[in-house]
């Protein structure tokens, strides 16, 4: 609406969306109100026209939306009208935008253009806007000239849609004949001569190229070259090196280090760039690359110039829902992070297109942009290259080996391999043998053994020492002395004839069981992160989404909770009636909330949704560890990954991408295979100082030896053959190569991740090592009532009116049903759906619950004041209850049944009108599982918020003989507190949001999987199926898998301790026997295979039910059997 003026003031209030002070000519009061966004301007009229005004205001790039005049004082602004968010199209334009009055030349400062092609982009935008008839953009001077009668909000709209920016300096208007300009307004023009960048609108230079501060975020990076707990600390150390690291999290076996990003209030440094985190960890001699798994990637087709990044940085960041853009111009990708629930994938890849550019989704297997997928074809990329390279030392030192040890025997061998190369022309020889040797050992040494070096060399420059070390140090000083004695041969004929000093077979052999070592090692820990990648294959590559009118649905959810509802049912109706014209295949990748899906027979689901129409039957097996088939019908809801066994039907998606519940399980068992457990931390140590202490062994092994040879000490023949310092020296080469802190490193991470792949395929989402090691221990399980012990689905089962005359039954269960509409409690919905049958409840005023007591409020229809809860509740309110009415309420409650008092009236005090009695069945397996725990030892406990008699029925009915009942959440918390003080190991296990805080107070929480968010973020364990003797599952399998840790740790431990000694020659004055260092060579490189190997054997392991097997649990476990032969 255009501005009308007060007649008698002149004075106009304005509305708009965004302000500044312009300088405007010839107001008399200018009053802008930033908060109100409105201006209000009191001018004389006889001077300044009020167009004048409008345009000043609309050639500022601002808006005028509204205005009306007003009697009131410039201090007192109107009430602001709402802005208008979207930009409209250019005949969508509201007509304070365009002027149809005489044309203008509007000169703008755009700035983010570096090219031919962004000047066709922001000349191609000025022209699509309504009342433009020309416009011209010129490169050098960062400028644009736009003629006709569209307002300047307009043309800076439409700018910055395109994705660079754009503010106004000139506004002339033109005079009648159209060629003589009368500049109206001037608002700091830049000299035409100045050719320094123009300002942007935050007041910096704008190069056209944008940096913005991303803010605090994650991202993955994976590491290669890790081997062992120490590697781990120091990939941590080289990530929080670099400032604007905030955490650094490095996961061993799936070789990923998870770092987050934020501004370092230290040293005032913004968010630190991945690529230098990257930077940073390959100074410490480990291969890093940034993996991005917070966003979509794009490959994105037609970025010619440094200024498309930022071009698209800025339009695609504009868009609603969007969190995060971050544009390549070199690798012509675009990574988005969004809102899935605001946003979808689609509706970006068509705003990149709208720019003139193509978009299609990045490959992920051309870079490695998925973690999983990256980890899996990390370890075999590994495992193929340590193959090759053990192939290949075997080539030299397999022949090498057998010459030297085998075929020197023969006497016409022997003879052939010791002529002499240098034909006499050397005081010395040197041996044809020697020579061979030589040669063959140098390529394994060097070429093959080069990566022991270059890390070793990496980790000593920053302090650290690591196995690659004892690798290189041993390998290197069986060379060097063998080369020594080479070259000192060739001048001392007495060391020439003894001939056999020399070992290069010893270094090459070394080098070749390593190899061997590392590829076997590779090919195990590719075994352990089998849970993850068989759920991550369960997505499909694409959906087929049925188009109603051409785009998905998004309704809110509400919209669709209920089959009778009127959306539900047009929206089926129209799916069903859409032909294969409005059916398309689109990547999964790309789907949105609210998509329609058609799903055909044997098809796995590829989005959580809502089934639409049709019925089938669901195979959950993979996610819950349930293989019976689940019926779906319209109303029921799907998991996206598992199988549709049977119909063909229509799903209403509601959580893609990585809102989808098969993201989340793969993301929660990633983030515990992350997490370390505490016994680790003994680990990492030992394995901290156990590199050094080896080398200092290992020094004081030879100077002990060497010692005692050189004094006689020892009987000389040991020494004869050798000589006392290469006697010496092959005790301190093999204590350097037996030594393996690789074994320390893994005992427990593959322990961890093979244990929480088990019991992810039973449907139990362990968190990390920490519930693992807690979960062992546990002596006391507590359990919640409502939707724990009880299926949680509670319905009415009596109402009991105490006056007919007062309220009838009818009457009490609608004041009841009104009340509790206000309240979240299983309970309460249960009444709310027996009493909304067939009439309107009351809407309500004064809500206000009390936890663990009843409810209040008041009703807008009659005004009445509504009580409903326990007993005790009503004593507080001062409702009078005769014997009779607490009677009634100990006999139903005796039944095991919830009982809500209720009291109706204008004024607290008074009688109840009656009773709601509600009943919650208990689950079927609930007494298996209390039995299942007693059996093992575990005491049990109910604590409820429910009434005594309620409680005790429960307990008694499920064989758990300790209750506490009446308890509110900070009752449970005392409760659990109480049995710690006994000496306990407390788990608490529950469903809802008041179990919560006696969860984070146990030792182990565990929660349901049908309950709440925030019970499960509480809990340390998730029982995906909600069943009850996963309890029992989870902790047989957390005392399994704790018990291989500490088989793991005691082996690695117990092979070094016993491996060192025999290595360095305790043993040798008994048996007259060295070690051979081939033989500690080889036995180094299996010790951590075998501890790998060990933690596989997880796989096979079933949590022991014996006795109580039920009926429920006989298809998971059939699952976890078939599961195991794959």
């Amino acid at each position: 609406m255009s501005p009308i003026p007060d007649p008698r003031t002149g004075r106009i209030t304005t509305n708009i969306p965004a302000l500044r002070s312009p300088r405007l000519r010839f107001p008399n009061t200018v009053v802008v109100s930033l908060e109100d966004k409105s201006a209000t301007v009191r001018f004389d009229p006889t001077v300044l026209k009020l167009d004048e005004l409008r345009e000043a205001v609309e050639d500022c790039g601002f808006d005028v939306l509204d205005a009306s005049s007003s009697d009131a004082p410039p201090s007192a602004p109107t009430a602001p009208t709402p802005p208008v968010t979207p930009s409209p199209t250019p005949s969508e334009l509201p007509p304070a935008e365009i002027d149809f009055g005489s044309p203008r030349i509007i000169t703008l400062a755009i700035s983010g253009m570096s090219c031919r092609r962004c000047v066709d982009w922001v000349t191609q935008a000025l022209r699509s806007v309504e009342g433009v008839s020309d416009a011209t953009v010129d490169l050098s001077k960062h400028v644009a000239t736009v003629e006709g009668v569209a307002g300047a909000a307009a043309l800076v709209r439409r700018v910055s849609d395109t994705g660079y920016t754009a503010r106004v300096i000139r506004s002339n208007k033109m005079t009648a004949r159209g060629s003589t300009p009368t500049r109206v307004l001037d608002l700091e023009a830049p000299d035409d001569d100045e050719d320094s960048p123009l300002v942007n609108a935050t007041g910096g230079a704008s190069d056209g190229i944008r940096s913005p501060d991303r803010g605090e975020r994650s991202v993955t990076l994976r590491v290669s070259g890790m081997s062992c707990a120490s590697c781990v600390a120091k990939v941590e150390e080289a990530a929080m090196t670099v400032p604007g690291v905030a955490s650094a999290t490095v996961n061993l076996l799936a070789e990923t280090a998870t770092v987050r990003l934020a501004r370092d209030a230290r040293l005032d440094a913004p968010p630190a760039d991945p690529e230098d985190v990257a930077a940073a960890v390959a100074s410490y001699g480990y291969a890093a690359e940034v993996i991005d798994t917070s966003g979509l990637a794009f490959r994105v087709g037609g970025m010619v110039c440094a200024s498309c990044p930022p071009r698209i940085e800025m339009a695609i960041g504009r868009v609603k829902g969007v969190a995060r853009v971050e544009a390549n111009y070199l690798l012509g990708k675009v990574v988005v992070q969004y809102n899935a629930a605001v946003v979808g994938a689609r509706m970006i890849k068509a705003a990149i297109e709208a720019l003139d550019y193509t978009a299609e989704l990045w490959d992920a297997s051309s870079d490695g942009a998925s973690a999983r997928d990256g980890s899996s074809a990390g370890h075999a990329r590994e495992a193929s290259r340590y193959r090759q390279e053990f192939f290949w030392s075997i080539c030299f030192a397999g022949p090498l080996l057998v010459l030297m040890m085998g075929l020197e025997n023969i006497p016409e061998v022997h003879e052939a391999m010791m002529t002499d190369v240098l034909g006499g022309a050397a005081p010395g020889m040197l041996p044809v043998m020697a020579l061979v040797a030589w040669i063959a050992a140098t390529p394994v040494q060097f070429w093959l053994g080069r990566q022991f070096y270059i890390r070793s060399w990496k980790a000593l420059r920053h302090g650290s020492a690591n196995m690659d070390l004892l690798v290189a140090m041993g390998t290197s000083a069986a060379y060097a002395y063998s080369v020594y004695v080479v070259l000192v041969g060739m001048f001392d004929p007495v060391l020439a004839r003894r001939g056999g000093a020399q070992f290069f077979e010893t270094a090459a052999v070394l080098i070749s069981f390593v190899l061997l070592g590392k590829w076997l090692e590779a090919r195990a820990k590719g075994k352990t992160s089998e849970a993850i990648r068989k759920l991550a294959s369960l997505q499909p590559s694409t959906a087929t989404i049925v188009e109603v009118h051409g785009e998905g649905v998004t309704s809110p959810d509400d919209d669709f909770a209920d089959v009778a509802a009127p959306a539900f049912q047009s929206l089926a109706a129209a799916v069903s009636a859409a032909g294969p014209e409005n059916e398309r295949e689109v990547d999964t990748a790309l789907l949105q909330r609210g998509d329609v899906l058609r799903v055909f027979p044997g098809a796995h689901f590829p989005a959580d949704g809502i089934v639409l129409c049709g019925k089938t039957a669901a195979d959950e097996s993979m996610i819950t560890g349930e293989s019976m088939p689940v019926s779906k019908s319209p109303g029921d809801g799907v998991i996206g990954g598992t199988v549709n066994r049977s119909g063909m039907v229509l799903v209403l998606a509601r959580g893609v991408g990585a809102d989808s519940m098969l993201s989340k399980v793969v993301r929660l068992i990633e983030d515990a295979q992350v997490a370390k457990a505490p016994i680790q931390a003994y680990a990492d140590k030992v394995s901290a100082v156990f590199v050094p202490a080896i080398v200092v062994i290992a020094t004081v092994t030879w100077v002990t030896w060497f010692s005692l040879a050189s004094a006689g000490a020892l009987p000389s023949k040991w020494t004869d053959v050798e000589g006392e310092f290469l006697f010496s020296f092959l005790f301190a080469i093999t204590v350097l190569v037996i030594a393996c802190p690789c074994a320390l490193g893994l005992a427990t991470p593959t322990a961890v991740m093979v244990g929480t792949g088990l019991g992810a395929r039973m449907g139990i989402l362990i968190k990390g090592g920490a519930p693992l090691e807690t979960a062992h221990a546990v002596s006391y399980v507590v359990f919640d009532k409502t939707g724990t012990l009880t299926k949680g689905q509670p319905a009415v089962t009596a109402v009991r009116a105490f006056d007919a005359i007062r309220a009838d039954e009818d009457r009490l269960l609608w004041l009841a049903g009104s009340a509790e509409t206000g309240s979240e409690h299983p309970i309460g919905r249960a009444i709310v759906t027996a009493a909304s049958s067939g009439r309107k409840l009351s809407t309500i005023q004064d809500f206000e619950a009390v936890a663990g007591r009843g409810l209040r409020c008041r009703l807008v229809e009659d005004g009445s004041s509504v009580l409903v809860g326990n007993v005790r509740f009503m004593s507080e309110n001062g409702v009078d209850m005769t014997p009779a009415m607490l009677e009634a309420v100990r006999e139903e409650e005796e039944k095991g049944q919830t009982v809500a008092v209720v009291h109706a009236g204008v004024a607290q005090g008074g009688k109840p009108l009656g009773l709601v009695c509600v009943s919650d069945p208990v689950r079927p397996e609930a007494s298996a599982a209390v039995a299942a725990l007693t059996a093992r030892g575990i005491g049990t406990s109910l604590v409820s918020g429910d009434n005594w008699r309620v409680a005790r029925a429960i307990a008694a009915s499920v064989g758990i003989r300790h209750v506490v009942a009446e308890a509110l959440p900070a009752g449970k918390v005392d409760a659990v507190r109480d049995l710690q003080r006994e000496g306990n190991k407390v788990a608490v296990v529950g469903d809802g949001i008041n179990d919560a805080p006696a969860m984070a107070q146990s030792d182990l929480g565990i929660a349901v999987g049908a309950g709440t968010d925030v019970a499960m973020e509480a809990a340390g364990v998730v029982l995906v199926r909600s069943n009850l003797l996963d309890v029992v599952a989870a902790l047989d399998i957390s005392r399994v898998t704790f018990r291989r840790i500490r088989i793991n740790l005691f082996f690695s431990l117990a092979y070094n301790c016993l491996g060192v000694p025999i290595a360095a020659g305790a043993l040798y004055p008994v048996i007259h026997a060295r070690l051979p260092p081939e033989v500690a060579a080889l036995a180094m490189a299996l010790s951590s295979v075998s501890v790998v190997m060990s933690s596989l054997s997880l796989r096979y392991y079933q949590p022991p039910i014996g006795s109580h097997r039920s009926e429920v649990l006989e298809p998971a476990s059939a699952v976890l059997i078939e599961m195991n032969h794959l």
